[in-house]
């Protein structure tokens, strides 16, 4: 929800968005970049986004930014995969060992005062599971406010080939998911304007030897208007 960019704007506009309808109110000024004059108001508040991807950004290392004016805030939490499982392992005498585990996928963090979000990595692929696919991670929220999904984030590692016998790996299990639609001073949870937003990338599970896949990392994205 934006302001108009032109014209004359009205205080009921402006407190539709602040919920305050005094223009020396703190959540006011903050929209106005610090001025209390109408004209300042024209086009707020900016629209803009995120998006904490690895790469370029690092895996397991919390970032923090500083909450903008919005109305509407919207996010998602993707934990990361699992890691493909290994094949069959024999040895040159025929004695056979299973493949190795894939490692399992960390979770992802969104987090700012009074709510965290977290989408959990999926497990790693079983060694000489032929296919099979490991159980995706699940995610959670604080109260419960998002929408919460199993195994439809990071994707799990691919199944790893068997060295020496028949038994192939298995996938990885994909990353949980949270997703968060926030109204500021509608919503139970929001983001506060001006505080600070927490956010980590869960990694990728590690793949077993033999061939398989590392599970992919995690991602912390959305947008505000």
């Amino acid at each position: 929800m934006t302001l108009p960019s032109s014209g004359p704007i009205s205080i009921s506009q402006i407190s539709a968005i602040t919920h305050a309808t005094n223009l020396g109110d703190s959540t006011n000024r903050f929209l106005a970049g610090g001025r209390t004059n109408m004209g300042s108001f024209l086009g707020k508040p900016n629209p803009g986004g995120f998006d904490f991807n690895s790469p370029p950004y690092a895996v397991n290392t919390w970032y923090t930014f500083i909450c903008p004016a919005y109305k509407y805030f919207y996010v998602v939490v993707n934990g990361a995969g699992g890691g493909g499982g290994g094949g069959d392992n024999h040895n040159i005498y025929g004695l056979g060992n299973s493949g190795y585990n894939g490692g399992p996928g960390s979770a992802s963090y969104f987090n700012f005062p009074g709510y965290e979000a977290h989408g959990y990595g999926g497990a790693g692929g079983g060694g000489s599971a032929d296919f099979a696919t490991a159980p995706g991670g699940g995610a959670d929220a604080t109260g419960g406010y998002a929408t919460l999904q199993t195994g439809v984030a990071g994707n799990g590692g691919a199944a790893g080939a068997p060295q020496q016998g028949g038994h192939w790996g298995g996938y990885g299990g994909a990353g949980g998911q949270a997703a968060a639609n926030f109204t500021f001073r509608e919503t139970p949870y929001y983001p506060p304007w001006g505080s600070t937003i927490s956010v980590l990338i869960g990694r990728g599970g590690d793949a077993a030897p033999q061939n398989a896949g590392p599970g992919g990392n995690g991602r912390v994205y959305g947008n505000w208007s």
